[in-house]
């Protein structure tokens, strides 16, 4: 005889299901028992498991390959969630010809073995979804299985509804940002035209400043927008090669120094390792400490600090960029790298931004085989990014 099904059935059932499924002698060997009678208290349990469960016998063809199974018990859970009625006595494929050919594989295979299994599949002939638990009964003669299942079309409708809508929020962030980028390098453009045009008076000197710095702005939240969308379907290629982690970090703080300066930090860097490589894509790892020294700038006073520390941590490069803006409550770190996310007091300021970029880093630091964290001591005592990455030749 099998054994006892295994005790993670009992997290599928309660009360006298359990004892039903579970219990010594709940279901014996044909030997011990005569024809189909079971005690009245295990019968009454069967029919009350507000799941689908059934009994079935499973046949094999000329060549010994399971093609068909017989129901031998069902409770009325599973006529409802089939839709099978009549059953006990007949045969699958009698009920529903057009059963897919891997329901009695997957019943076959439990006989033989005598190892249950999970499983979640689709029924397209009875045009539903089942998740459950099939074991082996009785004995192994008998090729008989238990199956205690669920209809779970709702959940696989809805997450098929979720993943459409994911792919087609995808599609319309790649139409919008490919939209806006063309009128935007035609105002750069425009602009830089003017500015060589236009005598230096200052106030139109200050205005064409101030509408450079808001475009390259605009110009940064459109690429971010593209590489969300790329980065989601798969479709972003990293170039990797050895790069020198310092240089990385001196790049990107050389791009956004516009908006540093404007702001009027204070920014200072220390590398304990001259030599410290990493692999990686040169623009892709420029733009993840881009972003987060442009966080830092933007969620820091006029007139703050930066620090940024690079170090070797046994097999990780490691870069910590520190300010003292005003930080991250608690319960929010979190989530600040989540696609969209404002955290507190950040959805409030003029500069808040989309939620965009600190999930692109993420996003693109993963990629790279890193990590990257955030940790505050709480609002208004600044934050700390750090970023992991396998240090190249370690």
């Amino acid at each position: 005889m099998w054994p006892r099904p295994p005790a993670e059935v009992e997290e599928l059932t309660t009360g006298e299901s359990q004892r039903f499924l579970l219990g010594a002698g709940a279901y014996e060997s044909g030997a011990a028992r005569t024809g189909r009678a079971w005690s009245d208290r295990y019968r009454t349990a069967f029919q009350r498991i507000d799941r689908g469960f059934c009994i079935i016998e499973v046949v094999f063809d000329a060549d010994e390959q399971p093609c068909d199974y017989r129901f031998i018990e069902v409770n009325h859970a599973f006529e409802q969630q089939t839709g099978l009625q009549d059953a006990e006595g007949r045969r699958m494929r009698e009920l529903e010809p057009d059963l897919e050919s891997y329901w009695p594989e997957l019943y076959g295979r439990i006989a033989r073995t005598g190892v249950g299994e999970r499983f979640e599949l689709e029924a397209r002939a009875l045009g539903s979804w089942f998740c459950g638990y099939a074991f082996p009964i009785g004995e192994p003669s008998q090729h008989r299985v238990a199956i205690l299942f669920e209809d779970v079309s709702r959940r696989k409708a809805r997450e098929r509804s979720e993943s459409e809508t994911h792919r087609r929020k995808d599609e319309f962030f790649a139409t919008l940002a490919h939209e806006l980028r063309n009128p935007l390098f035609a105002l750069s453009n425009g602009l830089q035209i003017m500015r060589s045009a236009t005598p230096a008076a200052e106030p139109l000197q200050s205005a064409l400043s101030m509408m450079e710095r808001q475009i390259g702005h605009l110009v940064r939240l459109v690429n971010d927008l593209m590489d969300v969308g790329r980065i989601g379907s798969g479709k972003i290629q990293l170039q990797q090669r050895t790069l020198s982690l310092r240089q990385i970090v001196a790049g990107s703080l050389e791009s956004c120094g516009a908006t540093i300066a404007s702001r009027g930090h204070a920014v200072t860097i220390e590398c304990a390792e001259d030599g410290l490589n990493v692999f990686g894509d040169p623009d892709r790892l420029t733009q993840v400490f881009s972003n987060l020294l442009s966080n830092s700038a933007k969620y820091t006073e006029p007139g703050g600090t930066l620090a940024v520390r690079i170090a070797r941590e046994g097999q990780w490069a490691v870069v910590r960029i520190t300010d003292n803006g005003i930080g991250i409550p608690p319960e929010d770190l979190d989530r600040v790298f989540d696609l969209f996310s404002q955290v507190g007091s950040h959805a409030t300021r003029a500069d808040g931004g989309l939620g965009i970029g600190l999930s692109l880093v993420r996003s693109l630091v993963q990629m790279h085989g890193g990590s990257v964290a955030a940790h505050s001591d709480g609002a208004g005592r600044g934050s700390t990014f750090t970023v992991r990455l396998p240090a190249d030749g370690s």
